[in-house]
């Protein structure tokens, strides 16, 4: 949308910014911002996921959210 974030962004943004350690929540803003086609942010968001819990890694591949990006 034009002026904010694609939907689903904000809601998981405020999430971030109230437990900004919750792995979950910022592997899913590097899924949104993968789809949204934004490589430096999903991989910046993927990264600081990885950091907090490695088992993430293990999704990555079988991750079609992550296909816009590949």
């Amino acid at each position: 949308p034009m002026g904010g974030s694609p939907l689903g962004i904000d809601p998981l943004e405020s999430a971030r910014r109230e437990c900004p350690a919750e792995p979950t929540v910022i592997y899913n803003l590097a899924c949104y911002w993968s789809l949204q086609r934004n490589k430096d942010l999903a991989l910046q968001y993927l990264g600081r996921a990885l950091e907090l819990d490695a088992r993430f890694r293990t999704m990555i591949a079988a991750e079609s959210d992550f296909d816009p990006i590949r």
